[in-house]
């Protein structure tokens, strides 16, 4: 179990570092913004409540994009954590899963606690879902890039994003060009995108897609010196 939490508490560690960078930042913003309004507007009155709601609410969001995005950077140092502490490729897997089961909870209590207007569980199964959809993403195309030199990493990043945008450009014109639905098929199609359900479908299906690549780019990562 000990083993098992080394790349736990480091997720974990950067998670909270990354909410406290943030935090401060929003802070001494928000601190400078207040004195800015009350020299502009002669000191009127302004909600602590409302400073307290727009502070914590930007916060948690840029925090949430930051730690998302750096487990595109800290995939392979989480590695080489584990191979060098003695855990073996799937216990490694295991702890990113954990540390991300974790943090994507925090994120969504968070996020259903500071969001205004009424509860529904199916709107918080969304955002739950949606949080899950985005955090395994990152989580895949992380383990992914560990699996590339240095150099590599700089190449993918730029081609990837440019590939992907011809080809989706490529096929809307394809599609404009030679599929042309009648006025049943359009309506049938707007009744399936418009289903709650083809969404939480794709979005499960989605997760474990990306669960699952995850796990087979962990397995080949093998340890470098760049």
């Amino acid at each position: 179990m000990n083993k098992l939490t080394v790349i736990y508490r480091q997720s974990l560690r950067r998670f909270f570092v990354s909410v406290g960078i943030v935090a401060l930042t929003f802070a001494i913003l928000q601190l400078l913004s207040v004195l800015m309004t009350g020299f502009t507007d002669g000191w009127r009155f302004v909600r602590l409540n409302d400073i307290v709601s727009g502070w914590f609410a930007g916060t948690w969001s840029v925090a949430v994009l930051i730690y998302g995005f750096l487990y595109l950077a800290f995939s392979y140092s989480d590695f080489k954590l584990g191979m060098q502490s003695g855990q073996t490729r799937q216990r490694i897997w295991l702890s990113e899963i954990a540390s991300l089961a974790t943090t994507t909870l925090l994120m969504w209590l968070v996020w259903e606690l500071t969001a205004h207007g009424s509860f529904s569980w199916e709107s918080a199964f969304s955002a739950l879902l949606m949080i899950v959809c985005m955090m395994t993403m990152v989580f895949a195309i992380g383990s992914g890039f560990a699996l590339l030199p240095r150099k590599w990493k700089i190449v993918v990043a730029i081609a990837l994003p440019t590939i992907f945008v011809f080809l989706m450009i490529q096929l809307a014109q394809l599609m404009i060009k030679y599929f042309q639905p009648g006025h049943n098929t359009l309506v049938t199609l707007v009744n399936i995108a418009s289903w709650q359900g083809t969404w939480i479908i794709f979005g499960l299906l989605w997760s474990a897609v990306m669960i699952g690549l995850s796990y087979v780019f962990t397995m080949h990562m093998q340890l470098r010196r760049d």
